[in-house]
């Protein structure tokens, strides 16, 4: 079976899959490195590091995914569902950015959040909206 006869799974669908998944990942890897270079400046921001630095473990984590498995995906698609290798992709995807929410969610519920830098909050709530 072609690629291109599976419903959704065109080229072209294929950019558009990794380009939808990409963005927010790259907005929490950018935001999240940018929150790191922050508090690791100012003595109230050591607290956050290590919860900032996990947020972009798993952001990098899905993003391999996003680069390395839907690749591999799409030429397996040619043997497979497609809606079977959406379930895996989403499946995967899950527990990564699951762990960048709840992270995100605990440092603004946090206590004194707002302590860390004018633009920690509302950073982190891109973060959390990505």
């Amino acid at each position: 079976m072609e690629q291109s006869s599976l419903p959704g799974a065109t080229p072209d669908a294929w950019s558009r899959i990794r380009h939808q998944l990409r963005t927010p990942l790259n907005a929490i890897l950018g935001y999240s490195e940018m929150l790191i270079e922050d508090a690791v400046l100012l003595p109230e921001g050591a607290g956050c590091v290590g919860e900032l630095q996990k947020i972009h473990e798993a952001g990098s984590l899905a993003l391999h995914f996003v680069n390395e498995g839907l690749s591999q995906g799409r030429q397996e698609t040619e043997r497979d569902d497609f809606g079977a290798l959406a379930e895996h992709v989403r499946r995967t995807l899950q527990p990564p950015i699951d762990e960048v929410f709840d992270r995100s969610r605990r440092l603004l519920d946090g206590a004194g959040a707002a302590a860390y830098g004018e633009g920690f909050v509302p950073d982190l709530e891109r973060i959390r909206d990505a």
